[in-house]
């Protein structure tokens, strides 16, 4: 059962994911701004994101920062879950391989899936795995000290 210490853990890490995650992403569509500019890919994004041809309203953002905390929050539960397996090493470390666990097991994944679902290039899907791939790792490394010191 979750004690307060591990809701605060959770809280925190989910936040910090957050943030990270908003600044990584946004500096990605500034790369990327071609992709999203292209009138052969305005049908593939969402309403929230686009209703019509221009940048995301402001709802689009506040959804983004919702599920990057939610998301946060999972990512940091998992952690709680399995950091006995990581023991013994250094929080750099640890917190560095939990986020190449998820790059292996979420990022790469769901990359692959996109590219055989979704009518996008596949350098916008790379790049996308590269930023969630960043923000797991960096998230990684965050959420082993925010364990370790709440």
């Amino acid at each position: 059962m979750a004690t307060g210490k591990d809701i605060a853990k959770l809280v925190a890490a989910g936040l910090v994911f957050a943030v990270i995650a908003y600044i990584i992403h946004t500096v990605g569509a500034f790369a990327t701004m071609d992709y999203y500019t292209n009138p052969d890919y305005f049908p593939v994004w969402s309403k929230l994101m686009m209703p019509t041809a221009g940048p995301p309203p402001i709802e689009f953002t506040i959804a983004s920062f919702a599920f990057n905390f939610i998301t946060g929050m999972l990512f940091a539960a998992v952690y709680l879950t399995v950091q006995k397996v990581f023991e013994g090493e250094n929080t750099l470390k640890e917190g560095t391989m939990f986020g190449l666990l998820a790059v292996i097991l979420s990022a790469i994944p769901g990359a692959l899936g996109m590219y055989l679902m979704v009518n996008l290039p596949a350098g916008l899907i790379m790049w996308w795995t590269l930023e969630n791939s960043l923000i797991y790792i960096i998230c990684g490394v965050i959420t082993a000290l925010i364990v370790k010191k709440i």
